[in-house]
């Protein structure tokens, strides 16, 4: 539901201010919108394929209790079998190892390599191929509007010359150059350097501050 989706597209946005580099080029709501719709987009498909795996009683009976069963028998530290786990949970073996190859393959890393091309596209790159859906596309507008609100708090936190490095460095369509920013000032372009990572170091602060209640999830990321 909508609500998911919002969720997953907080997930993002986190992710985007923790890996965002200013000096890749990329403007920060840009770099955090293609992040917001990566995670709801990956979102949207893992459940697709979990509905596909899950299409009898028996399946999804499976499906929401392996992993609990697992953990169980590991922390009494036994090795979970698909013959014990089939047993326990009362189902036949080879079904049971047919979902969890399934529940395997949603398992997708945005960073996985796709196709034979030696890791030169990833699954992440992929994903704006994909059809939105209607809500996909409402939660990406509410996070549009809600990353302006962001934007808005934290620049009433900052000093004028910080105000100066965000809107016409960070979030600026055509960002000034370092020695420019420094001009202004009479200060180094170092100085503006050092001022700047400072400050994305501060932003990043706010926002995972600001989105202190949503769970960090695992997607296995680099960096």
């Amino acid at each position: 539901n909508l609500m998911d989706l919002i969720q997953e597209g907080n997930l993002g946005l986190i992710q985007a201010v923790k890996r965002f580099d200013p000096y890749r080029g990329t403007r920060l709501p840009t770099y955090a919108a293609w992040w917001i719709k990566a995670y709801i987009l990956k979102f949207l498909l893992d459940n697709a394929r979990m509905v596909k795996i899950g299409t009898t009683n028996t399946r999804r009976k499976i499906l929401m209790n392996l992993n609990r069963e697992k953990r169980e028998l590991e922390a009494r530290g036994i090795v979970p079998t698909s013959r014990l786990l089939a047993e326990n949970l009362g189902v036949d073996e080879q079904e049971l190892l047919e979902v969890e190859q399934g529940m395997a393959g949603a398992d997708v890393s945005l960073d996985a390599p796709v196709g034979d091309d030696e890791g030169e596209t990833r699954y992440i790159d992929t994903l704006h191929l994909m059809e939105q859906s209607v809500d996909e596309k409402i939660a990406q507008g509410e996070f549009r509007e809600l990353l302006e609100k962001k934007f808005e708090e934290f620049s009433r936190t900052l000093s004028e010359r910080e105000q100066v490095i965000l809107t016409r460095r960070l979030i600026a369509d055509k960002p000034q150059t370092l020695q420019q920013i420094a001009d202004i000032y009479g200060i180094s372009r170092e100085a503006v350097r050092v001022a700047e990572k400072k400050l994305v170091a501060k932003l990043k602060k706010f926002m995972i501050e600001s989105f202190g209640d949503v769970r960090e999830i695992e997607v296995h990321l680099s960096g």
